[in-house]
């Protein structure tokens, strides 16, 4: 077994994050207030890997367990051998976003730190004191050898990064890694401050829980109130939007549909159950558009199912452009349904093309059944 395979069976667990519309909502309050008020940031980790790990099933926690310890001694060798000059260049603030658009740091933290430096790539190496960090963790949770690994890997990669830019402060984006409070304390050993930014829909989901910064920008009370229900400490919350979700419209843009559906990952099911009512409003004259899902949709399928209306090409047309040409926005749930409201674009929340999920949205706090929306079934004329 190799990381390669580890990291493709820990994308089959994220993938699972959909359990949350099958993985009772009560077994999840009960299993997150079973656990003791953590005693430290290392802790509120280790809580945060127990929950995931819950999610997963015991029969893949154990595989992923298993075949973690020999790579986690293996990548501990490996990077301890690598050594990286520490830079005498100091940046005031670091903002690790990976693939995500610069646009989601909150104005006020680019006020703060005007040189911000945004970086996408991250390398690995650990020296004595990563060592004796990751040492702490080694004894206090000795069987935990997946927790081993990913902290390996995620301190060796800070270590780099820290390294190489001397930074004061570091941004993130990473509340859903049960890395994020015990990386927020390995900051404080190297003093830099530790900050998350929101990027993204938030659900009643215990794979969030116990998380833990200095600072964490969310975009409403309402996730505020979600987050601290799943134990993340409740001192750390700054609300502010972020200019992600503000459309700058200088009136280029015409309104060409009447309705947008913003696909996510949908099953073949539910592609025709959705087909055929955007078909249905389609035969009243109104205009159709599709938005696939950069990451999980499949072109093949989407053409199949959506012939009859306008499939928009994301690589093309950006989410603020897609949003700004359509009437209204239609999706389950999804940040874009959000981002619609934020701008005063109506919204639409399909209560038709999985009954069941749309149900358990109640239970999963979706904040936008609060925000002013119709539902699919209202415009289809249809009697849920």
């Amino acid at each position: 077994m190799g990381l390669a395979w580890l990291k493709k069976a820990a994308a089959k667990i994220e993938g699972k994050r959909n359990s949350i519309f099958t993985y009772p909502v009560n077994k999840q309050q009960a299993y997150i207030a079973h656990f003791p008020e953590p005693k430290d940031q290392l802790e509120r980790s280790y809580f945060q890997y127990c929950c995931q790990m819950k999610l997963s099933g015991k029969l893949m926690h154990w595989l992923l367990n298993l075949a973690a310890l020999p790579m986690s001694l293996a990548l501990l060798l490996k990077y301890s051998r690598k050594h990286v000059a520490a830079s005498d260049c100091k940046t005031d603030c670091l903002f690790i976003r990976y693939d995500l658009p610069e646009n989601i740091v909150p104005d006020s933290l680019r006020q703060r730190y005007p040189e911000m430096l945004s970086i996408q790539t991250l390398g690995n190496c650990l020296d004595r004191e990563d060592i004796a960090f990751l040492k702490t963790i080694f004894k206090r949770y000795p069987f935990s050898w997946l927790f081993w690994l990913k902290m390996t890997i995620k301190v060796s990669q800070y270590s780099d990064a820290i390294k190489k830019h001397s930074p004061g402060s570091i941004i993130s984006c990473d509340e859903y890694s049960f890395t994020s409070s015990a990386i927020t304390a390995y900051c404080h050993t190297k003093g830099i401050k530790r900050i998350n930014v929101m990027h993204g829909e938030k659900l009643y989901d215990m794979h969030d829980a116990f998380s833990k910064y200095d600072e964490f920008f969310v975009w409403d009370q309402a996730y505020v109130d979600l987050l601290v229900s799943l134990r993340s400490d409740a001192d750390q919350f700054v609300i502010e939007r972020p200019q992600s979700l503000h459309i700058i419209n200088d009136g280029h843009i015409e309104k060409k549909y009447d309705y947008t559906y913003y696909l996510t990952e949908e099953t073949d099911a539910e592609l025709e159950i959705i087909a055929g009512k955007l078909k249905e409003l389609q035969s009243k004259g109104l205009r159709i558009s599709v938005r696939p899902h950069p990451r999980f949709s499949d072109m093949r399928r989407v053409t199949a199912y959506f012939s009859f209306a306008n499939i928009e090409n994301g690589k093309i047309i950006t989410i603020e452009e897609s949003l700004l040409q359509t009437g209204a926005a239609i999706a389950l749930h999804s940040t874009v349904l959000y981002q619609a409201v934020s701008n005063s674009i109506p919204i639409v929340i399909d209560d038709i093309r999985n009954r069941s999920h749309f149900e358990k949205l109640k239970e999963l706090r979706y904040v936008c059944l609060h925000k002013q929306h119709k539902l699919l079934s209202e415009i289809t004329g249809e009697t849920q």
